[in-house]
């Protein structure tokens, strides 16, 4: 019988306690009829030998196994052409969820007759267990969640794809897969962004939607997005955004691509000065100058000094304006 659900996990070097939690709690799903697509990215720490003792005591885990280290997304487009499920789903492999999660999402597209749906989540510190939760402010309409992701709002569920599930039949039909993570950063935001705009281009106008918190995402020092090599990785991502805008021709999501090419720089830059320091931080304006896109942006929208903007904000500004 074809699976519900099939839940796709990239897994390179991983905390065994971590990724235990991780398949314990997928396998412990109330929606009994999935799969689990763990994609073995080359770990050289045993996160394999993990995964193959569960797969001996359970038939719904399915593995495939990377020939050379492909990272997250392309790990993740092996996984759908492997899947079998009606709906798709990705998961992390330090992350865990609630019993009930994909038992909800999948009744949620399904009630709705909807394509995608998705519910809230939240992160949590691994240090100091402060737990941030981010909300889509009861809205879930598909102009509202292409508006989110176009503007990068980090606060919005709308973001990234753990807390989604997407039917497998309109994503193949659609072509829509992940871009190659070893080249560009931000690949969960280009996956939901081509994902809206298909959704947009059928007409249907809102997605399933569950208002509880069902995903929880572990934080650390090691997730990617943390990691500097990532953030240099930015000036394609936002290119690739700005090209997909610019094929739809319009107005309101150009502007809100430029608010978030801004608004990411701005983060970045902080997350620089906060780990690593000035010299950091001067380094990236320099690489970030050094692409056209990016140039372009400056002598459009940053100005030397903006009373309404933090100190963190202007300095970046001037930065831009005065360093080769």
């Amino acid at each position: 019988m074809q699976p519900k659900v099939s839940i796709i996990i990239p897994i390179y070097n991983v905390e065994k306690k971590l990724l235990c939690k991780c398949l314990d709690s997928l396998l412990n799903q109330t929606l009994q009829e999935i799969e689990l697509v763990c994609v073995l990215d080359c770990p050289t720490d045993g996160s394999d030998k993990v995964v193959e003792e569960y797969a001996q005591k359970d038939s719904r885990i399915k593995i495939i196994r990377n020939e050379q280290n492909l990272h997250i997304g392309e790990s993740r487009n092996r996984g759908i052409e492997a899947a079998t499920g009606e709906f798709i789903g990705f998961f992390d492999d330090d992350d865990y969820c609630e019993p009930t999660m994909y038992e909800q999402l999948y009744w949620a597209a399904k009630n709705k007759k909807s394509r995608v749906a998705f519910c809230e989540r939240n992160a949590i510190d691994l240090e100091t267990g402060v737990i941030q939760n981010y909300k889509d402010i009861q809205n879930r309409s598909i102009e509202h969640c292409i508006e989110q992701l176009l503007k990068n709002n980090n606060e919005n569920s709308a973001l990234l794809v753990w807390d989604y599930i997407y039917n497998r039949d309109f994503l193949i039909v659609n072509g829509i897969r992940f871009v190659d993570t070893k080249n560009m950063s931000a690949e969960d935001v280009i996956f939901n962004t081509e994902v809206m705009f298909a959704l947009k281009d059928t007409q249907q106008t809102e997605i399933g939607y569950v208002e509880t918190t069902l995903y929880h995402h572990i934080g650390h020092d090691s997730n990617t997005g943390r990691t500097t090599s990532y953030m240099y990785k930015l000036p394609q991502f936002r290119e690739h955004i700005s090209e997909m805008v610019g094929e739809r021709n319009n107005p309101s999501y150009e502007k809100a691509a430029n608010t978030g090419n801004i608004a990411i720089l701005y983060r970045v830059f902080r997350l620089h000065l906060k780990k690593e320091g000035l010299t950091s931080a001067l380094r990236f304006v320099r690489e970030m100058k050094k692409n056209p896109h990016m140039r372009g942006l400056q002598r459009k929208h940053f100005k030397i000094w903006n009373s309404s903007l933090t100190p963190p904000k202007n300095i970046l500004n001037w930065l831009f304006r005065i360093m080769d």
